[in-house]
């Protein structure tokens, strides 16, 4: 296989810019207390809500009671069911809530069932009127077929999705639109999942462009989607995090399934919202260390690490002055063309499996049409998995019980809580490399 003529198709957008948030509108009390509930809708008064003023992302109901109002334990306490089946009727031998206001008593004052003190771990809120009749209309449905996040309804789940449609990459954005399409055609042909077809919300945006971060940022805070997927939109550059698409994800619960992009980190289940099909660049940096130190021993702890960015490293000079044999790395990014400066590598990390690159060279598919591919039936796989009742973490729990599954001959998702990513890196050894006929500028690598 031709390592080079396949590196040198592979692209890879980093978006890097900056936009203000939008405003979402509430349409109904049920809407505006699952916002509450679930902590995309900061309570009124901040902190200052409750009595130990804990952060508002912090005493979100679904932190504690679950997201669908199931209970479980936090920190070794045990936070009650809080559907409304389960607060009007008896728990063991106390009484049941006999309505709103004792619910709201509880919530307000921590006077529990039959009077009882509640725990001090449950926090004492102060709420607006607005606030209260909200959350008490959304605890009505909390759990049931009625309890739905944005996005999603009885017939259809929708998915934003952001490519380049138009101008120099349209073709990349074309390739994984074909084949997303395709998938997901052929899932709602099938009757959709869960009986819900799944409706697509495409966007252009150019890779390198602040508009395509925007775009996303729009389609979350304004087109009623329930996740994004398989777009490039991501902002690991940004220094400004406020304004970044990974925090509007993350205040807004909006889960990216089987993104394009590539992060500088893993994501893990417990705090993202981003479930990329590669690797991170620290992950495919550490599998690259690992390979070199494997089949270069002479050479270490001094490599190269061939990158977009150039050549990394050379061996130091021997007691003589002269340089010894170096070892180089490659991780193919953003490629670069080999020549005496920029020597064919000893060890590529490729970003995803060797067998989708080999079904791109001896198939009729290019390599983006097989990752829209692949994002599209990741999508349909984590919506099954899922089951019919949805929550706005429901694709991303789903991501990991998927871990091990093959979804195409030699394609095994490996998403794992504390690695949210579908592709293992995968080292290629090399016999051949050319030798650089003069010394290279030594660089930072993550």
């Amino acid at each position: 296989m031709n390592l080079h003529r396949l590196t040198s198709a592979w692209i890879v957008g980093a978006v890097v810019a900056a936009s203000c948030l939008q405003s979402h509108a509430i349409a109904n009390p049920q809407e505006m207390g699952r916002a509450l509930y679930m902590g995309y809708r900061p309570w009124a008064a901040g902190a200052q809500a409750t009595a130990n003023q804990m952060p508002p992302h912090f005493s979100a109901c679904a932190r504690c009671h679950g997201a669908t109002g199931e209970g479980a334990r936090e920190g070794g306490q045990f936070a009650p069911p809080l559907t409304w089946n389960a607060l009007t009727r008896p728990a063991g031998s106390a009484s049941a809530y006999k309505d709103s206001a004792a619910v709201l008593a509880a919530l307000e004052r921590g006077i529990g069932r039959d009077g009882a003190s509640l725990s001090p771990a449950m926090p004492r809120f102060t709420f607006t009127t607005e606030e209260r009749d909200a959350l008490m209309a959304y605890l009505q449905i909390l759990g049931s077929a009625a309890d739905q996040p944005p996005g999603v309804t009885n017939s259809a789940v929708r998915v934003g999705v952001v490519l380049p449609l138009q101008g120099a990459e349209a073709s990349v954005g074309e390739d994984v639109q074909r084949a997303l399409v395709e998938v997901i055609n052929l899932a709602n042909a099938r009757g959709g999942v869960h009986g819900r077809k799944i409706e697509l919300v495409l966007r252009h945006a150019p890779l390198d462009a602040p508009t395509a971060r925007a775009e996303a940022k729009k389609l979350v805070t304004q087109g009623n989607v329930f996740a994004l997927a398989a777009s490039f939109a991501t902002d690991d550059a940004l220094s400004n995090q406020e304004a970044s698409l990974a925090n509007t994800l993350s205040e807004r619960h909006v889960s990216h399934i089987a993104s394009l992009a590539l992060l500088q980190a893993s994501v893990q289940l417990r705090d993202g919202w981003t479930a990329p099909l590669m690797p991170s660049l620290q992950d495919q940096y550490q599998v690259l260390n690992a390979a070199l130190r494997q089949a270069c021993p002479q050479a270490e702890p001094d490599w190269v690490l061939q990158s977009g960015k150039g050549l990394a490293s050379l061996s130091p000079p021997n007691s003589q002055g002269a340089r010894v044999a170096a070892c180089y790395g490659q991780l193919p990014f953003q490629p670069t063309v080999p020549s005496a400066q920029n020597p064919l590598p000893d060890v590529t990390v490729l970003p995803l499996p060797s067998a989708l690159l080999a079904q791109s060279i001896n198939g009729n598919k290019s390599v983006w049409q097989l990752m829209g591919e692949t994002a599209g039936w990741v999508l349909v796989e984590a919506l099954g998995q899922a089951g019919p009742r949805l929550h706005e973490r429901s694709l991303l729990e789903a991501l990991v019980q998927l871990n091990g599954k093959d979804i195409a001959p030699g394609l095994r998702l490996g998403f794992a809580r504390d690695r949210l990513h579908a592709f293992m890196p995968e080292a290629v050894m090399h016999t051949q490399r050319i030798t650089p006929a003069a010394p290279l500028a030594k660089i930072q690598t993550p």
